[in-house]
């Protein structure tokens, strides 16, 4: 345990700042609270029963023995002895304190960052921080702030069981993904080749969240290319002096199938100089670009949302703030990619990290091994079900929304070692070491998963674009728009590519409005 409490050390990212930075949340006069860890032996049934306890739960954990961690004042001590509750006190004084937890499982850091705080536990799958007061924290891929309650009553509508059946169209959906089209947003994204932004060529030296201009452009640079596939996009502003979430939507065309999100965060690190995050997390951001890209225009049941986070790096702050804002929405589940261009061993092994205690999270996480499995893509998944929280899932998580992580081979299971970036949080995190093969399989695999979680439509006859048993007006307005927008840049989908001839033309729009007047069964 010595050993591993050693890289704990080296895990905990404390930068101490002026005295009293944060003494402005001043105690208040409520009762003073203590953190308590509550054992569940009916994990379920104990979390509902502890949601209407008069205390606040900031984690919950599935092993060694599941158990919930929480800020409780003299009466909620009371109410959980009085309930037969065994519990374990962890910090006397945890009115204002704050907390990091610390991934056991994980690599060894690899950031050189200085130890702080005081260990209140260690186990092989945990660690959790006490940080000292006044603290200012960077979270990271190990370790992770638990500032914000957690939702214990399970949500109202869980997502039905999905099961994966090979489909045609989702075959020809993942051939869509193209390699060197991840490859130019991944140069641009990481500062290795000039971006057009607004028309301009800009470098982005870097996208970490206090830089100012740089992350700026690098959020307008989504924008646009998400503006250019004739999405809803807006913006979320979590912060008003950091830069926002970019949220891009596509309806379906079922009010009742809810909402799937496929998300990645947009920020990076280190906070000073140079840095490209062209795996952490430029990876993931193309790999939504290109979902957005693919998958528009195509028909689903589902509604789906493509979300770039900022304040990932800090603490998962742009992400937690969505989700607060979204808890009461239809949200179905959650595909969050984070770092999946890294294979140094040629596996292909990589992790998805779900959450045995939020309803739905594992069985979307079965959904993209199955993926992997009915399609025969190149990949090895592991699935961990206490997955970890130091990424934009665990804000879904939070509030109860299922949601899982696809990650490159993070974690060691014991057999299989883990594969780390070795270039984690540094300037030299660039596209040179991405292994492409590896980068393009997991792209397929995650798109092909999102569209079986969202219900991809094969019932639309190739010329009604939008999926209402007629070809009108409506449709060559559609192709036309799409022909238009691809004008001078890389715009082409099967779908609207009628004659099959790779590109998406006036001959295209010419048969959409041969087949006007068509009208379905019924």
């Amino acid at each position: 345990m010595s050993s591993k409490l050693s890289i704990v050390r080296w895990l905990v990212v404390v930068l101490l700042l002026t005295v009293g930075a944060r003494a402005g949340l001043a105690a208040s006069a409520s009762p003073p609270q203590v953190l308590v860890r509550i054992w569940l032996l009916a994990p379920d049934t104990d979390a509902v029963q502890l949601a209407h306890a008069p205390l606040t739960a900031l984690a919950r954990e599935s092993l060694p023995q599941p158990y919930i961690l929480a800020r409780a004042a003299e009466s909620g001590l009371a109410w959980l002895s009085a309930h037969g509750f065994a519990t374990e006190i962890l910090d006397a004084d945890a009115d204002t304190a704050r907390y990091m937890m610390v991934d056991m499982a994980g690599p060894a850091a690899h950031d050189d960052l200085s130890a702080g705080g005081r260990l209140l536990y260690a186990d092989e799958s945990r660690a959790l921080w006490r940080l000292p007061t006044g603290a200012e924290v960077h979270a990271s891929h190990h370790a992770w702030l638990l500032d914000s309650p957690i939702r214990l009553l399970p949500r109202a509508t869980v997502p039905a069981p999905i099961t994966v059946t090979p489909l045609p169209l989702v075959q020809e959906i993942m051939d869509q993904v193209n390699l060197a089209r991840l490859l130019t947003y991944a140069n641009e994204l990481s500062g290795q080749t000039p971006a057009l932004i607004n028309g301009q060529p800009y470098v982005i030296t870097t996208r970490y969240t206090t830089s100012g201009t740089p992350v700026t452009q690098a959020v307008n640079y989504m924008i646009e290319r998400l503006q250019r596939l004739g999405l809803t996009v807006s913006t979320h502003t979590w912060n008003a002096s950091r830069p926002p979430n970019v949220i891009a939507e596509k309806p379906g065309l079922s009010p009742g199938a809810g909402i799937y999100i496929i998300c990645a965060h947009l920020d990076d690190m280190p906070s000073s100089g140079l840095a490209p995050g062209a795996d952490d997390n430029g990876s993931g951001s193309i790999a939504v670009l290109q979902a957005a890209e693919i998958l528009t225009p195509y028909h689903f049941d589902a509604t789906l949302r493509f979300i770039l986070f900022t304040g990932e790096e800090q603490g998962l702050y742009g992400s937690a703030a969505y989700a607060q804002m979204v808890q009461n929405e239809d949200v179905r589940g959650v595909l969050n990619m984070d770092m999946i261009a890294w294979d140094n061993t040629g596996g292909p092994n990589m992790d998805l990290h779900a959450n045995s205690g939020v309803a739905g999270s594992m069985a979307l996480a079965q959904v993209y091994a199955d993926v992997v499995s009915a399609y025969g893509i190149n990949l090895t998944p592991a699935i961990y079900s206490n997955g970890t929280g130091a990424s934009d899932h665990a804000s879904f998580w939070n509030v109860g929304i299922p949601a899982f992580l696809v990650i490159e081979n993070y974690w060691s299971d014991g057999i299989i070692a883990a594969d780390f970036n070795a270039y984690y949080h540094t300037a030299n995190d660039r596209t040179l070491y991405y292994d492409q093969t590896f980068l393009t399989n997991m792209t397929k695999a995650s798109l092909g998963s999102f569209a079986h979680m969202a219900a991809v439509r094969t019932d639309c006859y190739w010329a009604d674009l939008n999926c209402d048993s007629m070809v009108t007006t409506l449709d060559i307005t559609m192709i036309a728009d799409h022909w238009l927008a691809g004008q001078g840049q890389w715009n082409y989908s099967r779908v609207f590519d009628g004659d099959h001839d790779g590109e998406i033309t006036i001959v295209d729009i010419q048969r959409v409005s041969a087949a006007w007047g068509w009208s379905g069964p019924g």
